[in-house]
This record gives C-alpha cells, sequence and structure tokens, in this order.
C-alpha cells in the first residue's frame, strides 16, 4: 500500500510539473523573445526581420505572422511572408550550434528549409522551392516584371557578412517563364514569353559558378545560354561582378521591337541566328559587347 501511494503520488507531482511546465510554455513573452532573436540575426548577418505576432505551437515550434524580411543594405523592398512555421532541433541548442526547421507560406507556393549557427559567424542556410509564383510572391523586390512558378533548391554556408566565406549550390527551374510589359529608360519593353528557364550552378568563396543557365527555347521570343561566373558582393548586390558568355536568338517580333539597338551588337551575330556576347561590369550596369574569337 505504501508503494502504490508514493507511486501516485509521484505521478502527481510529475503531472503538476508538467502542466506548470506546458502552461509556462504557452504562456511565454514570445514576442519579447523574438524581438531579442530578431536583433541578434541583424547583428549577426545584417539581415533585418520583423513580425507581427509570434506564438508557440503544441510540437513545441513557433508560428510567426506577417514576418517581414529585408537586409540592412538593400534598397528593396522588404519581402513579405503571410506566415512561417519554425521548428528549433534542442539537441543543436544544447551543443550552442542552433538548427531551424521552417516552412513559409506566400502569397501563392512555399518554401521549406533549415538555418544553422555555428561558430564564429558561421552559418548555413537550405532552400527548398515548391511551386512559388515569383510575380505574386516577389512583385515588388524584383526590378523586372518577372513571371513564372519556381521550383528547386538553394543551399549555402559561410559568413554571410564576408562574400569571399560563402560556399554553396543552387538548382532552379521556372516554369511558363516570362517578362511583362514594362518600361524602361522611357521605352516600352513588351511581353516576353520564354517557356521554361533553368539555372545550375555551384558557389565557391564568393564566386557564382554557372554550370547551366537556359532561358527559353529556339521557337521562344528568346533563346538565351549563359556561361561563366557572377563574383558576389553581399553587402551591396547591385555591387556584384559579372563575366558572362551569353548566346541569344530573338524572334522576328524582338528583332522589330529593338531594331534600333541591333545594329550595335550586329558584329556578334552568327551563322546559326544567334547573338554571340560577352557580358562584363556590375550587376546594377553590365556591358554587353560583341565576344571576340
Amino acid at each position: 500500500m505504501k508503494l502504490k501511494k508514493i507511486i501516485r503520488y509521484g505521478a502527481y507531482l510529475v503531472f503538476g510539473i508538467f502542466i506548470f511546465t506546458f502552461f509556462t510554455y504557452l504562456n511565454f513573452p514570445y514576442n519579447k523573445l523574438k524581438d531579442m532573436i530578431f536583433g541578434q540575426i541583424q547583428t549577426q548577418s545584417g539581415i533585418i526581420l520583423d513580425a507581427s505576432n509570434l506564438k508557440p505551437t503544441l510540437t513545441f515550434g513557433m508560428t510567426m505572422e506577417d514576418l517581414n524580411i529585408a537586409h540592412q543594405t538593400s534598397q528593396l523592398a522588404p519581402l513579405r511572408i503571410p506566415e512561417i512555421s519554425v521548428s528549433p532541433s534542442l539537441l543543436s541548442l544544447a551543443i550552442l550550434k542552433p538548427k531551424i526547421s521552417f516552412q513559409a507560406q506566400l502569397l501563392s507556393g512555399d518554401i521549406s528549409g533549415a538555418l544553422r549557427y555555428g561558430g564564429q559567424g558561421q552559418q548555413s542556410i537550405h532552400l527548398n522551392l515548391n511551386d512559388v509564383n515569383l510575380q505574386r510572391n516577389f512583385k515588388e523586390q524584383l526590378p523586372i516584371n518577372l513571371m513564372g512558378t519556381a521550383t528547386g533548391k538553394i543551399d549555402f554556408s559561410g559568413d554571410f557578412r564576408q562574400s569571399n566565406t560563402l560556399q554553396g549550390e543552387t538548382q532552379l527551374k521556372i516554369e511558363k517563364f516570362a517578362l511583362g510589359q514594362m518600361t524602361v529608360l522611357n521605352m516600352t519593353i513588351p511581353d516576353i514569353q520564354m517557356s521554361n528557364a533553368v539555372l545550375q550552378g555551384k558557389l565557391k568563396s564568393g564566386r557564382f559558378e554557372i554550370s547551366k543557365c537556359e532561358l527559353g527555347s529556339p521557337k521562344d521570343d528568346i533563346h538565351m545560354n549563359v556561361s561563366g561566373n557572377i563574383l558576389l558582393n553581399i553587402r551591396a548586390m547591385d555591387q556584384s561582378r559579372l563575366s558572362l558568355d551569353v548566346k541569344l536568338k530573338l524572334s522576328e517580333k524582338i528583332k522589330e521591337e529593338f531594331k534600333a539597338f541591333l545594329p550595335f551588337i550586329a558584329s556578334a551575330l552568327g551563322k546559326d541566328g544567334y547573338y554571340n556576347l560577352r557580358v562584363s561590369g556590375r550587376l546594377s550596369a553590365p556591358v554587353a559587347l560583341p565576344k571576340q574569337g
């Protein structure tokens, strides 16, 4: 009888501790914790985060609503994510190398992945893009009217504040790829249909080497194959340096739209109907010249 009482009282004690811990978990001031964590992330990576609400889930994760993501050096509008679920790894927290898995529900499609913080300013990020509508989700962040649905993965690691430490790999495919009508330098650019687009490459010491980049097909308004590399400047992306070889074919419709500019690259036109160009300079002000040899 005495053993049964001990077991019963022990069970009551364990249950009481569980209830106390559980309700403390549910009622913890998470928005204050959110502000502290966001402040640390901005200090370590320059990424600015803001969310209207942070609340716990029954699986010891967190859900953030109306998350806005920006970078302290970027002039672009913040990226808005309606809702994101975050699940930290308890083991990683115990060894002081936090790993956080997340699932972001976008306006159209979703992005899942994991973010890990290591020692000495080292971070890594893994992203999976699932049916992400580019125009609907990133219209305010992109300088051009880009349309299509993206799938693929992006992995990179290093110190996100120093470009020359970054390593990684990218594999992306965009279906129904197109450029919508837009105005550039008081000139109207028509709708450009390019069906699909594929980008594959590796990032090493801050330099992104393109292994495959193809936009459209020979039957589309534009067919483009790109090779070469981009030297990234993580602190000012518009200052990233281009070193690209481009093979470009234009449909008759597009040739008509750009007939005033074609004479400047006429010497780049090959017998196969493709313009062979060398693109260099800054990302914000690229220079395209006929490729020599």
